[in-house]
């Protein structure tokens, strides 16, 4: 009996033509296999990095998603009042003043602003992942949250008493319907901060500046003084603004004119002032110091001659000192400034008495012409290999 032999079926299947296939279309198509090889490995590349972008960083993805809210945020805020603007000037006449439509105009330009600034700060927060800034920028949101009920109170009283139908059920519910919008954004902000962000950037940051106490503490310092420079930004403006508009009626007077001028240097002195402490240049930031100081000058003697020599652009008060629509508004950006200029003048004191303790080369070529001088590829790709 003959053993039992195993037989194979390989030899007798028919040899695949894929590879003959391909050779032909390789051939017709005049590119050679190895030539695919490399597009294939191209295009893994070109898909593992879209990919890394997304699935490896969820910073990134964290941050794009937070601001998308803050975009839309603003956006729909934006729509909102400037349909609550439309309708005041629509039916302005009824008001019976000016003064009441003034009041009512500054509320709604300072919100239009509010919601244009907060796009700004959530940009800055998450470029340069500084989480603390972001963290104002929901406090910056419960302040809205209560300017928003200020001015539906203020809204209110015009509604029941100048719109009749239609426009008043929808001017009340387009007033109401931007608090909730300013709630949501706020809940969902937060929950963004310290629910997604927040670990990814504080590890990020341990990376980047170790585990020094001294140095952590002084980098916290840092990014509050640069937030509160930030804030400075919003609310001197504000107040400025609200200035010229309510209490100087001669535009070509010289205090409106060096008003003014004083809005464009702000934003030049401001900068300025973190260009000193961030390269350590004590002269630089004993001059910002000094500037800081003329600001608290400017904005408490613009404060206490609302209460003693104006009655404003329109003569709304009946005598120097005496009450006018606008004053509360002045009065509440105009303290707030002074608290945070104070506030400025007191971080940049400790930080130029911590000069030359390691900030300066953990914050790399800020301000430096080595980082003006690269590309936005070179700068993106050493934030991707800083956080990879």
């Amino acid at each position: 009996m003959e053993p039992h032999k195993s037989i194979s079926i390989a030899p007798s299947l028919p040899e695949t033509h894929h590879d003959d296939a391909s050779s032909n279309f390789f051939q017709y198509a005049n590119i050679s296999p190895e030539r695919n090889k490399e597009y294939e490995l191209q295009d893994t590349t070109e898909s593992y990095i879209a990919e890394s972008e997304t699935t490896q960083n969820p910073y990134i993805r964290g941050a794009r998603i937070f601001m998308a809210i803050s975009i839309v945020s603003a956006l729909v805020l934006l729509a909102f009042e400037i349909y609550i603007y439309a309708v005041i000037n629509r039916h302005k006449e009824k008001l019976g003043s000016n003064a009441r439509y003034t009041e009512l105009s500054i509320y709604l330009a300072l919100f239009i602003f509010a919601s244009v600034f907060q796009i700004l700060l959530s940009y800055i927060g998450v470029r340069s992942k500084n989480l603390l800034l972001l963290t104002m920028l929901c406090v910056f949101y419960c302040g809205m949250l209560i300017y928003t009920g200020i001015q539906y109170q203020e809204i209110s009283e015009f509604v029941n008493v100048v719109l009749h139908g239609a426009w008043k059920r929808a001017t009340k519910g387009v007033n109401i319907t931007a608090i909730a919008v300013i709630g949501i954004t706020l809940v969902a902000q937060t929950y963004m901060i310290f629910g997604v962000l927040r670990k990814h950037v504080q590890w990020i940051r341990y990376k980047k500046i170790g585990a020094d106490p001294k140095i952590r503490q002084l980098y916290l310092v840092y990014q509050i003084h640069r937030s509160l420079l930030m804030l400075n930004f919003f609310f001197f403006l504000g107040f400025t603004v609200q200035f010229i508009v309510i209490m100087v009626r001669d535009k070509s007077s010289v205090e409106f004119i060096l008003t003014v001028i004083v809005l464009p240097i702000t934003i030049l002195l401001l900068i300025f002032c973190d260009f000193a402490i961030t390269r350590e240049l004590v002269w630089a930031a004993l001059v910002a110091i000094v500037i800081l100081a003329c600001g608290c000058a400017y904005v408490l003697f613009k404060t206490i001659r609302l209460f003693t020599k104006y009655t404003s652009a329109y003569h709304f008060g009946f005598k120097p000192g005496s009450y006018f629509p606008g004053r509360k508004s002045l009065v509440t950006f105009g303290v707030l400034t002074l608290v945070l200029l104070f506030a400025t003048i007191g971080l940049e004191l400790y930080l130029i008495c911590n000069f030359h303790s390691g900030l300066k080369d953990i914050l790399g070529d800020s301000y430096s012409k080595v980082s003006w001088g690269k590309s936005t590829r070179d700068v993106e790709s050493e934030e991707s290999l800083e956080i990879d």
